[in-house]
């Protein structure tokens, strides 16, 4: 499974209360999704930590010299792994991340005593998929 072809269909995103979008017009401004469930499962050999790139089709570009079409533009919505399956589907988690900061922990007597910087560390944090919706397509990678 290690092709250009789309092999899976995101069917439904799942929200941060476990609660399942299977329509898009359900979905709320700005709504951020960690996770998705895609159309394929252990009857098809997927199996947990598999990796996948989650993509939709974006404009059909062709070259301006020739005329020639040069495809349709995948637009990624971001990387994920494979961290539950079923017989005929699977739950796929963003593998994303970024950086984010917070701040260290400090000595409680030095902090009350307002004798220590407010040290900030630097974190790698999970990155939401970037505009996920139902449909877009599954490709293992």
């Amino acid at each position: 499974m290690h092709n250009t072809e789309p092999h899976a269909e995101v069917v439904a995103l799942l929200r941060a209360d476990d609660r399942l979008l299977k329509n898009n017009d359900d979905m709320m401004e700005d709504e951020t999704f960690y996770s998705a469930i895609i159309n394929i499962g252990e009857e098809r050999d997927i199996h947990e930590d598999m990796n996948v790139l989650i993509y939709a089709f974006g404009e059909e570009l062709t070259d301006p010299r020739s005329g020639e079409s040069l495809g349709f533009f995948e637009v990624v919505r971001g990387e994920g792994v494979i961290t539950q399956t079923q017989a005929k589907m699977s739950v796929v988690s963003s593998s994303r991340t970024s950086k984010s900061f917070r701040r260290k922990p400090q000595n409680a007597l030095a902090a009350f005593r307002g004798t220590l910087p407010q040290d900030f560390e630097e974190i790698l944090v999970t990155a939401p998929f970037k505009g996920i919706r139902v449909g877009d397509l599954v490709r293992f990678v």
